[in-house]
């Protein structure tokens, strides 16, 4: 197992939370440069968060961190299996049931995307077919 900088075995939830924050950032489009501008710590200490060069996150700067990247600190941390809490979806105008389906879109890769994205747009134009040809009843 890598060592952090004090010299202490890095344990399976620590390297967890590295490899959460790398991901989340990434996913989020944003460079180490990005979040350091955000947030007014050196990117240099940002990298070491990811590489577990620093093990020990203070929890204002996780909870610094979820609110740049719109996740919740209890995600960063491992507690939670999806990022966003309930309370955060209402706040984004999204129901939880969207917010999970965008969780689980975010998590595919380039590919599963591409093929949700097909399946979506083809059930999209025939909902829209279906729609201009029935008649006007405003009960759906």
């Amino acid at each position: 197992m890598k060592k952090s900088r004090l010299k202490q075995p890095i344990t399976s939830k620590q390297a967890d939370i590295a490899a959460r924050l790398r991901k989340v950032r990434l996913n989020r489009k944003l460079s180490l440069q990005d979040v350091s501008d955000l947030i007014g710590m050196s990117k240099v200490t940002l990298s070491r968060y990811e590489t577990m060069d620093i093990v020990n996150i203070p929890f204002d700067k996780i909870e610094a961190l979820a609110k740049i990247y719109h996740v919740t600190p209890a995600y960063l941390l491992g507690w939670d299996s999806f990022s966003s809490s309930p309370e955060m979806a209402e706040v984004q105008g999204y129901s939880e049931s969207e917010q999970v389906l965008i969780e689980k879109y975010r998590f595919l890769s380039r590919e599963g995307q591409k093929a949700i994205d097909a399946i979506l747009d083809l059930q999209y134009k025939l909902a829209c077919k279906i729609k201009a040809t029935s008649p006007n009843d405003d009960t759906d």
